[in-house]
């Protein structure tokens, strides 16, 4: 697969947009010639979708820890105690 075949794995689409928004855009891209309607789109669409993962996170930290099950504190114990029997050299 050669370099310049990443194009025709893009998906062109249709939107409608705000036409301030629109020229503030254009505006950008007349200023900023390696850029394009579509780059400008895919950037904003990737800082959205970091945005909407980092409120994914977040919801998800904010959630209440569950209790770990008493088996679970058991296993944790056997382990702690078999690491300071090897590293106090009691074995």
């Amino acid at each position: 697969m050669s370099e310049g075949t990443t194009e025709r794995y893009r998906v062109k689409i249709s939107a409608t947009l705000d036409p301030d928004l629109l020229q503030a855009v254009d505006r950008f891209v007349r200023e900023t010639p390696h850029y394009s309607r579509s780059q400008v789109i895919e950037d904003a669409l990737q800082l959205w979708s970091k945005q909407q993962l980092e409120r994914q996170m977040a919801a998800q930290y904010e959630l209440q820890p569950s209790d770990p099950e008493p088996d679970e504190w058991a296993d944790w114990r056997h382990i702690r105690r078999a690491a300071a029997t090897r590293s106090l050299g009691k074995e």
